[in-house]
C-alpha cells in the first residue's frame, strides 16, 4: 500500500501531551486527498499492483500486462488461447485499458476479462463499484 505519512500538529487549543509533557501529533496515513503528490503516489501503486499481479505466473491462460511507453497511463492485457482441465476451450483475447488517477475505461474481445480485472481490482484495493444512480 501507499507509504505516505503526513505529520500534523493539532490546531491551538486542542494540543496533546504524552506524560513526559512531549506534544503529540496527528499523523495521516492513506488519505492523500489535496497533497500535491497524491496522484503520482497513487499512479506509482496501482501501476506497481497491476504490473505484479497480471504478470505473475497463474497458469495457462491467465492474463499478462504491458503498460504503454509513450503514454503510461494505457495497459495492454493479452491471454493466449487455452483449454481448461474440463476441456472447454478459451480463445485468445486482449484488453485495453485507459486508467488515470480515479477513472477506468476498457475496451476488449472478452467479457470474462472485465469480470476477472474488476474482480481483482476490488480485491487487491476493497473497493465498490457505484452507479451514479445509486449515490447519493
Amino acid at each position: 500500500m501507499i507509504s505516505l505519512y503526513i505529520a500534523l500538529k493539532y490546531t491551538k487549543g486542542f494540543e496533546r501531551y504524552d506524560e513526559k509533557g512531549n506534544e503529540l501529533y496527528i499523523v495521516l496515513r492513506k488519505n492523500l486527498y489535496g497533497v500535491p503528490n497524491a496522484a503520482r503516489a497513487w499512479s506509482q501503486e496501482r501501476d506497481r499492483f497491476i504490473m505484479k499481479y497480471f504478470n505473475k505466473d497463474h497458469g495457462k491462460g491467465e492474463w499478462s500486462c504491458h503498460k504503454c511507453i509513450m503514454d503510461p497511463s494505457i495497459f495492454y492485457f493479452t491471454r493466449s488461447e487455452f483449454t481448461d482441465s474440463k476441456g472447454k476451450f478459451y480463445p485468445e483475447a486482449c484488453a485495453i485499458a485507459v486508467i488515470h488517477t480515479d477513472d477506468c475505461d476498457m475496451i476488449g474481445l472478452s467479457s470474462s476479462f472485465f469480470s476477472f480485472f474488476l474482480f481483482i481490482w476490488f480485491k487487491g484495493f476493497k473497493m465498490m463499484c457505484r452507479s451514479p444512480r445509486n449515490s447519493k
